[in-house]
């Protein structure tokens, strides 16, 4: 698309296409972004908290943003506001309010249903990262420049531990119970609970179920928990494989309530529909 056809698209089509529509640029690429909870639901607007990584070249430490994000309600916001924006503008609508120095890219953001204030992270090593984004402190942007390596990462709340190998994106949690389902490059499903009967969070870090070799020795590529039927979580593999699994009986590979072989190549997506429960997965190519 050229810039005369840009320009059409964003002043001709864009009013017909969107409702509302935001732009916000960053200082540096971002490869994970995610609604969290509702802030405040106001006349016009909507206000969430959204979280999203700035995906830096080192010069600067990783970092994991706070911030709010208004959302018009469907039939308020003009055409104007939808065709007006331009490529380096930055979204009043969009607020950062915390700054948190990530140890690592951050590859997958997941919060925490029932507790607003937590998320879990996914970055280029074993360990998964819970993060209490209320009593994290704010990391101050000021004079970073080529002190990337310098300067400390943030320290996260919990590190999840249990796979031997690198888990990059495989991460989901579940609305039903403060849990985190995992999956990695060692070929292992993982889940952990951060409920504690003491204080109601943070029990420990070690999983509490543990499936080995889940798609025998391929990689898990993706993971997902059912939000109509709480016990299920799918995995996506490389060998095209999709299993659904019964978080209440995981004791061997074999121990699965469907496996699906439709997919001859790696699956990178897996969603549960919020309609039926059936998952639908996502090849490189094509669903």
């Amino acid at each position: 698309m050229d810039d005369a056809q840009f320009l059409i698209w964003r002043e001709k089509i864009a009013p017909l296409v969107y409702d509302w529509f935001a732009h916000h640029n960053l200082p540096w690429p971002t490869q994970a972004c995610r609604f969290g909870s509702v802030v405040e639901d106001l006349t016009y607007k909507t206000r969430y908290r959204v979280y999203y990584s700035e995906q830096t070249d080192d010069s600067e430490p990783q970092k994991l943003i706070v911030a709010t994000a208004d959302v018009c309600k469907p039939g308020v916001a003009s055409a104007e506001v939808v065709s007006s924006w331009t490529d380096f503008s930055k979204s009043p609508y969009i607020k950062e309010q915390k700054v948190i120095f990530h140890p690592g890219e951050v590859n997958k953001i997941r919060e925490v249903p029932g507790h607003p204030q937590l998320v879990v992270t996914h970055t280029d090593a074993p360990e998964v990262y819970v993060w209490n984004v209320d009593k994290q402190p704010h990391r101050s942007r000021d004079k970073l420049k080529g002190k990337g390596r310098e300067v400390g990462s943030s320290v996260p709340d919990l590190a999840l531990t249990g796979h031997e190998d690198e888990a990059l994106f495989p991460l989901a949690t579940t609305p039903a119970a403060p849990c985190v389902a995992s999956g990695g490059n060692d070929c292992l499903v993982l889940v952990w609970n951060l409920a504690d009967h003491t204080d109601g969070l943070l029990a420990g870090s070690s999983p509490v179920q543990k499936m080995v070799n889940a798609h025998g020795a391929k990689d898990v590529q993706c993971v997902d928990w059912s939000s109509l039927a709480e016990h299920c979580v799918a995995t996506g593999a490389q060998d095209g494989s999709v299993k659904v699994w019964d978080t209440r009986a995981l004791r061997k590979p074999d121990d699965t309530l469907v496996t699906l072989r439709t997919h001859s190549d790696a699956i990178i997506r897996l969603e549960w529909s919020p309609h039926c429960r059936h998952p639908v997965p996502k090849r490189p190519d094509s669903l």
